[in-house]
């Protein structure tokens, strides 16, 4: 029979009563080799890939809507039942005072305010501001129609004047 060789002993001498006690092979944790691995992929990603210079136009807050895609989206708004987003819409429309397209929207307003939302009040306020702001308009003599209208649902026709309709 062969006989096998004893290999010493690997163990450090011991160092007396006041020696830590041997803490055998380091342990790893799974959670410190996965946070290992994630460090180097993002070292790895970081130098392999050049810095990509960011568009300023990304940060940049969106263009205001135009006038054209407001009446739009008001027209939308007034086709699903979204009477309020529409007269929101018309008074932004008007608010900007362009000789074209606020006096259509502000009669849309009205027109919105006195049918579906049946405000004769909030009407008649509009169709005041149309007579400041556009009294010489071709929708004019509409708005003058529409306040009427308004003077009727309030019960106060007496106070419309104007040229009468055939």
């Amino acid at each position: 029979m062969a006989v096998k060789p004893q290999l010493p002993d690997a163990s450090p001498p011991d160092d007396g009563p006041d020696a830590a006690p041997d803490a055998g092979p380091e342990v790893v944790s799974d959670a410190a080799r996965i946070a290992d691995a994630a460090a180097q992929r993002v070292a790895t990603t970081r130098d392999a890939a050049p810095p990509v210079p960011i568009d300023a136009s990304l940060n940049a807050a969106p263009a205001a809507p135009t006038l054209n895609e407001r009446w739009r989206r008001a027209r939308l708004h007034r086709g699903q039942g979204s009477y309020d987003a529409a007269v929101k819409e018309c008074l932004a429309i008007a608010d900007a005072s362009d000789k074209t397209w606020s006096p259509i929207a502000l009669v849309e307003a009205i027109r919105i305010e006195l049918g579906p939302l049946t405000s004769p009040e909030r009407a008649l306020a509009l169709t005041e501001r149309f007579a400041r702001e556009w009294p010489s308009h071709d929708l004019a003599p509409e708005a003058r129609e529409l306040r009427c209208r308004a003077l009727r649902q309030l019960g106060r026709a007496a106070e419309c004047t104007g040229p009468k309709r055939k």
